[in-house]
């Protein structure tokens, strides 16, 4: 049976995992046991087919099948994990989302030039924002609570973004001149639960 690292070498423990769907190779890590006590540890990775002598030494010296699909699925989540928090890094560093809502000053720039720019209601994409802004509208309890139902038909036929903030300036003015009291919910928790 052949080892699937030198001698002088130990196995990183959880590193055998599978590296394709289909699961037909397998890599691991391993370093020199000089390189135990090092902090700086130089990790070498190992790759080779399942139906390999190296792979049957594996399961017989370092991980059982059981926890390589373990290590597997661990590293998997975990690739996905970081692959997640680099795309929102280039997403901020390029203006696509903003990393403290509205106190952060290129959300007002942008909301500010998008809302007086020409509205071009041939585009899909344009008509598409304008109904997910209405929807958003709808959704916020200064709105939802108002019962001023011309001022909520004004929102719903709005045709521009600037109209729709227009409107929406109106029902919240409503709702102070008539002493409405909104209650806002607590939505929290309500990410959690449907994790």
């Amino acid at each position: 049976m052949s080892r699937a690292f030198p001698k002088d070498c130990q196995y990183v423990k959880g590193s055998a995992r599978f590296t394709n769907d289909e699961k037909s190779i397998i890599e691991l890590l391993y370093i020199k046991n000089e390189d135990e006590l090092n902090t700086e540890r130089q990790y070498t990775a190992s790759a080779f087919p399942v139906d390999s002598p190296q792979y049957n030494w594996v399961l017989e010296n370092c991980d059982d099948l059981d926890n390589i699909h373990a290590n597997t699925y661990r590293w998997i989540r975990e690739a996905r994990y970081n692959y997640e928090l680099e795309v929102m890094e280039i997403a901020k560093r390029e203006g696509l989302i903003f990393s403290s809502g509205l106190a952060d000053v290129r959300s007002y720039t942008t909301f500010l030039t998008s809302l007086f720019e020409p509205f071009d209601e041939s585009k899909e994409s344009e008509i598409n924002n304008l109904f997910s802004i209405k929807l958003e509208l709808f959704e916020m309890p200064h709105i939802r609570q108002n019962t001023n139902t011309d001022l909520k038909k004004a929102l719903r036929r709005a045709a521009t973004p600037l109209e729709v903030v227009r409107a929406a300036i109106d029902i919240h003015l409503d709702n102070v001149e008539n002493g409405i009291e909104i209650v806002v919910e607590d939505t929290s928790n309500t990410s959690q639960e449907s994790a």
